[in-house]
């Protein structure tokens, strides 16, 4: 090999490795919605989660630019946050009624797109309704004794979960260490109060559903 040849060689493997920098092939990202779920539906005007699976083969997850946005609402903004291969986004206005075609949009460090979009309809929420059964209004119940409770409530948007549906109950000064969080799943709550004193009584309760809408109910009774 001449003189020349061998001084050529650095700058032969120089341009060679350049190529290969070149040559690096960048791939757009991957991005699919698990929440929610297609075709679903959600409340409208409370927090909404929206969660997708996110990868890219060279820009980190964190560094990937999302775009979140509604047929109905437009941009959408709200606290975003990316933790491993997952990105976040909690609407905290919620979206407006409708049907909805949310679509993410997410864009690598060398401007590959990638998107994947779900419809979900947001429906308008009604308080729940509820009552009492036992005691009746203004009933006399007779010293010594026992207080049947009875306590009813519907809820139109949540009639597969009423048993979920918490209660928060008031009586003054009656003991309600027996009153129950929950009702059973036809809406009905019981229990029972023992030794009650002579005296006129106010019991009452409030029923939230699963929206965080509520409505209460009171009757009066004495024990005579």
């Amino acid at each position: 090999m001449t003189r020349t040849a061998i001084l050529a060689l650095p700058v032969l493997l120089a341009a060679c490795t350049q190529d290969q920098g070149v040559a690096v092939h960048n791939n757009p990202p991957e991005v699919a919605f698990v929440l929610p779920a297609d075709d679903s539906w959600a409340y409208a005007g409370v927090n909404l989660e929206l969660v997708a699976t996110i990868t890219d083969d060279i820009t980190a997850n964190e560094d990937l630019t999302f775009s979140w946005t509604s047929t109905i609402d437009g941009y959408l903004a709200g606290d975003e946050v990316v933790e491993a291969e997952t990105v976040t986004m909690t609407v905290g206005a919620g979206l407006s009624v409708g049907e909805h075609t949310i679509t993410l949009q997410v864009v690598d460090g060398e401007g590959e797109t990638a998107e994947d979009s779900v419809t979900v309809e947001l429906i308008e929420n009604s308080p729940p309704t509820n009552s009492f059964i036992k005691p009746q209004e203004g009933e006399v119940i007779a010293f010594g004794d026992v207080v049947e409770v009875l306590a009813y409530y519907q809820d139109e948007e949540d009639t597969e979960n009423l048993d979920l549906l918490e209660l928060v109950w008031d009586g003054g000064s009656l003991d309600l260490t027996n009153a129950p969080p929950t009702g059973d799943s036809d809406g009905k709550a019981r229990f029972s109060l023992y030794d009650v004193p002579v005296g006129n009584y106010s019991l009452s309760y409030e029923v939230y559903d699963l929206a965080g809408d509520f409505s209460s109910a009171g009757v009066t009774f004495a024990v005579q």
